[in-house]
């Protein structure tokens, strides 16, 4: 098995994307989430953080590929996140240079105007792959990079693209309710993974680059270079990639 990740700041003042992964012999899941990074979303950074651990958390006790079960954790992931953020809140108080940061939407929040789990909003990309059943889960709210590369470098993206709109609007954790996605009733969950195939689950970062396809075929054909790769990379936002062979 290869499971490699590595991310990477871009332009932002600190890395507003998180990773994470497990295995155990029943499944490997792996989580990648992207803070918004706006001045509404100022501790963006915490619910990309508070998020892969929401999914390691929920999905890790999932011993099987049971549709119904997946369905009620997409559930069970949403509000556990929103919990945490909360938390977080009241552990963590707002500085003075936070509320800056924020700007006008400072006020809002102070006010009632904005609820507070927008202060932490960010995206979830999550895959499970059972090992025993050959099955392959996705659930995602918002956008990011979801592809399974064959033996033969052919690149199927595992993720719809034309709810998004622009590029800067996206789904978040953070909306009431969130918008969970998953592949359950398409094809891509019951085929699962072949021998030679290679998953990559990367933050939105990995679509700034015009030569993405290239990327993505170097990081399935030389896993173990991903950390020098990503390093050589010119990239304006952060990049966050999982690159996963089972």
């Amino acid at each position: 098995m290869v499971l490699e990740s590595y991310t990477k700041k871009g332009n932002h003042l600190k890395n507003q994307d998180a990773l994470l992964t497990y295995t155990d012999e029943n499944k490997v899941i792996c989580a990648v989430a992207d803070g918004h990074g706006f001045y509404m979303h100022f501790r963006s950074g915490y619910g990309s953080q508070i998020a892969v651990e929401c999914a390691i958390d929920v999905y890790k006790d999932v011993m099987e590929a049971d549709i119904n079960t997946l369905i009620k954790k997409e559930n069970e992931l949403t509000s556990e996140w929103k919990k945490r953020v909360l938390a977080h809140y009241k552990e963590k108080p707002i500085s003075s240079f936070e509320w800056f940061t924020a700007k006008e939407f400072a006020q809002y929040y102070q006010t009632g105007q904005l609820p507070i789990p927008y202060m932490y909003g960010s995206t979830l990309l999550i895959s499970i792959y059972f090992t025993k059943e050959n099955r392959l889960f996705i659930a995602r709210v918002g956008d990011g990079e979801i592809f399974k590369v064959n033996e033969n470098n052919e690149i199927l993206d595992l993720v719809e693209k034309e709810d998004f709109g622009s590029e800067y609007v996206t789904e978040s954790l953070c909306e009431d309710p969130p918008h969970v996605k998953d592949n359950l009733e398409s094809i891509s969950f019951v085929e699962g993974l072949k021998e030679d195939d290679t998953l990559i689950v990367a933050s939105d970062g990995l679509s700034k680059f015009s030569n993405m396809d290239d990327i993505v075929l170097y990081m399935k054909n030389h896993p173990e270079n991903l950390e020098e790769l990503i390093e050589k990379l010119n990239n304006v936002d952060d990049f966050t990639v999982i690159v996963f062979k089972r």
